[in-house]
């Protein structure tokens, strides 16, 4: 084939297959018959020396690349019998004008990188521009619709990179040497960064009838630097001015209650003002401004997207009138200060503020009953929160109130945390989560407490110190897995389980178990060989369970805690009676103490508040090991002078009153 310069089809041939003359280099023309109503996929694709080819009036269908890169090709004629020509029919050919029947369907990219086509012509009312259509035709200036084009639907990146792109009929018209962007009723939709890299688009203007403007109606055009909305207009689309990175003033007017996704996505706005009417922001709607500075969002809004304000790196400030939303501030890193309304009862969402280093203060943050994953993480600047964090010299302590219903996984992490303190009503930890918080190292829980959450306190990895509360009955699932820096945990009397992983990566643990343990996952921690070991009772279920396990599930031993103390018994001196002068006798002061185990002990360790001998009932007390006695002795007054005292064999001593 690499002599062959004209290719001419067969008679009565209806189709050019698939692939017919793929990359036949040298051929230049092409005669095609009358019969032929339809050119496969990729026919003639990468015939780069192809100059000339005739297309029958019966044509009706061209497959997809059918002339893929067919650079040299400069000149085509469509037949008004064409229906329908499908995706990158005519890209990166070297044609310089087209004209488009009224009945043909175009696929997306069809003459996309033709770097040559300077007009085209698209006959028909309701006109579709599909995506990338004309993306990349670096030297078209003109887009025109003779038949009169009523609506108009522009697909995304549909005129991207086209740089001279001047007049689009109705659409974009000449206005000195700037082209001028008309927004009119007669678009009914645009997709993504429509006008992306036209250079020459500097002006826009909405025309005066307009509600809404369509989705992708300015995305990508770079040249815009201000627009002033008409009052009137109610709804923003999706993508209006996405990416449009040199616009920097926007006028919203009061009219306006709907901004969709994207909206002004990656401006270069400083500041907007939101209408107090506006009743919904759409996902991203700002995110990547990043020059805007402060903003307000006002109390009306009833739906907000997520991560709206997200990477706006410059911003400072928010005032927030309505309830938050996921990913709302994400990633906004000079962010310092949010001020919440403090009429209604808000929550952090996933994600809000998550990755901002230098947000300081959140002001009516009391208001805050739940906290989602990954919401604060990253904070590590956040010094007031309303009564959730306190901030001294030597330690950020965080307070969570019994009005908290929630707090998600990773919600403190990089946060600068270092104590936690739960609220005194609050009687369950369920959906309260402070993992991963780095930084903690003591938790204290109050006496009310009966319910932890599953994987609680999973990887704090300096945690030191926890008081746990008497009140619990269960340790949960890897509630305290990972956490490497706690050394000794003692469980309270009252925990009857302890469940599976409980104690998951933890080295050099020591576990005081209580009486009241009757249940021990096996599997209390995964690691092998670690230097763990248990402190239990004798003839405790806990003591069974460390006598099996020894050298297994990362407890290399136990020791035998001393019994426990149930009680102590005091009994007072036997001596009740005392006359003025005589010395106090401890005889028949006993302190016995009861334990656990069944054994008793008399103690000589106790204090003792010896009674004053003075006329009348005087009271003594005994102290052991938090317990206490008080006992009453009376004393009588020596006898009287002149009365004499019978004398007996008991001594007895009788004294006239």
């Amino acid at each position: 084939c690499s002599r062959i310069n004209i290719v001419e089809m067969p008679e009565n041939m209806q189709e050019i297959p698939d692939q017919a003359l793929y990359t036949w280099n040298n051929v230049k023309e092409v005669r095609l018959p009358d019969t032929v109503t339809k050119i496969g996929k990729e026919a003639f694709a990468y015939c780069s020396n192809l100059e000339k080819i005739n297309l029958p009036d019966g044509l009706a269908f061209i497959e997809g690349k059918a002339f893929s890169n067919c650079r040299k090709l400069t000149e085509i004629l469509l037949p008004e019998s064409l229906r329908d020509i499908k995706v990158d029919g005519f890209e990166g050919t070297g044609i310089t004008s087209a004209e488009i029947p009224s009945e043909c369907q175009l696929g997306e990219g069809v003459f996309s990188a033709c770097s040559n086509l300077k007009d085209i012509t698209i006959r028909g009312k309701d006109i579709t521009i599909t995506p990338y259509m004309l993306r990349g035709c670096g030297n078209l200036e003109n887009i025109n619709f003779p038949d009169g084009m009523e609506k108009i639907t522009i697909g995304d990146f549909a005129f991207d990179y086209d740089e001279k792109l001047k007049t689009i009929d109705g659409v974009l018209n000449q206005n000195g040497d700037q082209a001028q962007l008309i927004i009119s009723s007669k678009i009914k939709s645009m997709g993504r960064s429509v006008f992306n890299h036209c250079t020459q688009i500097k002006q826009v203007k909405f025309q005066e009838d307009i509600k809404e403007i369509p989705e992708g109606a300015l995305g990508g055009v770079q040249e815009i630097h201000s627009v002033q909305i008409p009052e009137g207009v109610k709804k923003i689309g999706d993508r209006v001015f996405s990416n449009c990175s040199g616009l920097e003033t926007v006028e919203i007017p009061k009219s306006v209650t709907f901004i969709g996704n994207q909206a002004f996505y990656g401006c270069a706005i400083k500041e907007i003002k939101l209408p107090e009417q506006l009743e919904s922001i759409g996902n991203g709607a700002f995110s990547f401004c990043k020059r805007l500075k402060n903003i307000y969002v006002p109390g009306n809004i009833k739906t907000i997207g997520m991560r709206v304000f997200s990477y706006c790196d410059n911003l400072e400030t928010a005032v927030i009138d309505c309830k938050l939303r996921s990913g709302m501030f994400s990633d906004c890193g000079r962010l310092k200060k949010v001020t919440l309304n403090p009429d209604i009862e808000n929550e952090i969402p996933y994600n809000t503020f998550v990755n901002d280093s230098g947000l300081e203060v959140i002001e009516n943050a009391d208001t805050i009953t739940a906290i989602g994953e990954y919401a604060l993480y990253g904070c590590k600047n956040l010094r007031q929160m309303g009564s959730w964090i306190v901030q001294n010299e030597t330690s950020k302590v965080l307070n969570i109130s019994d009005r908290v219903r929630e707090i998600g996984e990773k919600a403190f992490s990089h946060t600068a945390i270092t104590k936690v303190n739960f609220g005194g009503k609050r009687t369950s930890l369920q959906n309260i989560y402070l993992t991963d918080v780095d930084t903690l190292d003591e938790i204290t829980m109050t006496s009310s407490i009966t319910v932890l959450e599953k994987r609680a306190f999973e990887k704090n990895r300096i945690l030191k110190k926890v008081q746990l509360s008497p009140g619990i009955k269960v340790i949960p699932e890897k509630c305290f897995a990972g956490c490497r820096g706690l050394e000794v945990l003692v469980i309270p009397e009252g925990v009857e389980r302890i469940e599976d992983y409980a104690f998951e990566n933890i080295m050099n643990l020591s576990v005081y178990m209580p009486y009241s343990v009757k249940y021990i996952a096996h599997n209390l921690s995964s690691i092998i060989n670690q230097p763990s070991y248990m402190y239990v009772y004798a003839n405790t279920p806990a003591h069974e369970y460390a006598k099996n396990h020894s050298d297994k599930y990362g407890l290399k031993g136990y020791y035998i805690r001393s019994p426990l103390l149930d009680r102590v018994e005091i009994v007072a001196p036997t001596k009740k009676n005392y006359v003025e002068g005589e010395t106090f006798q401890i005889k028949g002061l006993k302190v016995i103490t009861y334990y656990r185990d069944g054994s008793k002990k008399i103690l000589n360790d106790y204090k003792l508040v010896k009674p004053d001998i003075r006329i009348g009932v005087q009271k003594g007390k005994i102290s052991c090991l938090g317990y206490e006695k008080t006992f009453d002795i009376k004393v009588y007054p020596k006898a009287v002078s002149g009365v004499k005292a019978k004398s007996s064999k008991r001594k007895t001593v009788a004294v006239t009153w």
